[in-house]
């Protein structure tokens, strides 16, 4: 289940939500009411020194984060949580935005805290909710500009014979495209064996392969520019090492903006070898050493104003660590 849970939280990751999906989702597909877990997760990555294209600068980046899920009430048939985090990512550089001529601030911030609800209905659905509020600006909370508000809900059917229906709306007001902007959705669960998994529906799609014991393969897309595909080799069931690529994204809500609905995006193109290893059922290390590549800055509405003070920052190794504690 530990591994179908991580596959299928790219669902949660990608609707913006703040808290770390892969717990998310452990606890949205958990049929076990009187387990209720509770998760913290702590990141660490660092991006050396490399060129930003077209000014005198080079630039370095630094990221750390916090993500604690802690259960407080649950019975047989309901569960409620309290979320809470931040993630750090740290410029360091003088680059410019070319167009205003303003400098890039030196750190962004990414404070929220929520509330997660879940509860088996009488028909054995489940029906889940997760509800955030938090900041991404270099200023949080500065005024009312850098809020942010996320909430998803979902209503999934029981699991029966290998399949199941999965209900959804999402509202994010930094999502990546139509920030602000409802999203309903729905995403069809079929596991014909232990060896293959899909959830595939509008708007994602997701693949979980296990075709020989130590391979396993991961494919995830949601629109418009965020896909992780991941390939490991596990020794053992609780070592795997893996490669894969990503592509992400990031959007900042600079203080101080001309214009209220720009953001300031943040897209890079990833790759990555890395070693995950579970020390027991509680805690588990993932570290990795990685390229990226494609990297580029902007400040806009959506993707159409990608050409408005664009910064190219040159390609970079980048190297990460991240531990989760289950308790």
């Amino acid at each position: 289940m530990k591994r179908i849970c991580f596959h299928l939280s790219w669902l949660l990751g990608f609707m913006a939500l703040n808290c770390p999906a892969q717990d998310l989702m452990r606890l949205m597909f958990n049929q076990d009411f009187e387990q209720a877990p509770g998760y913290l997760d702590l990141g660490y990555s660092y991006a050396p020194d490399q060129s930003v294209i077209g000014q005198d600068s080079d630039v370095s980046f630094i990221n750390y984060s916090g993500d604690l899920i802690l259960p407080f009430s649950h019975n047989d048939h309901e569960a409620w949580y309290v979320l809470g985090g931040n993630k750090t990512t740290r410029f360091n550089s003088d680059i410019v935005l070319p167009d205003t001529g303003r400098e890039l601030p030196s750190a962004f911030y990414e404070p929220y805290a929520g509330l997660a609800y879940r509860r088996k209905l009488e028909n054995d659905w489940i029906f889940s909710g997760v509800f955030e509020v938090g900041s991404a600006s270099d200023k949080p909370f500065d005024t009312w500009e850098e809020y942010t508000v996320d909430f998803t809900t979902t209503l999934q059917t029981p699991i029966e014979n290998g399949k199941a229906w999965l209900f959804f709306l999402n509202f994010s007001a930094n999502r990546e495209f139509a920030p602000g902007v409802p999203l309903p959705g729905f995403a069809y669960y079929w596991k014909p064996d232990e060896t293959f998994i899909t959830v595939a529906g509008l708007p994602f799609t997701m693949i979980f392969w296990h075709p020989v014991k130590p391979v396993t393969l991961q494919a995830s897309w949601f629109p418009v520019r965020n896909v992780d595909t991941t390939l490991s080799l596990y020794f053992g069931k609780d070592t795997a090492l893996y490669t894969g690529f990503y592509w992400q994204n990031d959007q900042f809500l600079l203080s101080g903006r001309n214009r209220d609905e720009d953001r300031l995006d943040y897209y890079r193109k990833e790759i990555r070898l890395g070693l995950r290893h579970d020390f027991n059922e509680a805690i588990s290390i993932d570290t990795y050493a990685g390229y990226q590549f494609d990297r580029f800055l902007f400040e806009g509405e959506d993707w159409d104003d990608r050409g408005y003070n664009r910064v190219e920052l040159g390609e970079s190794p980048v190297f990460a660590i991240n531990t989760s504690w289950k308790f």
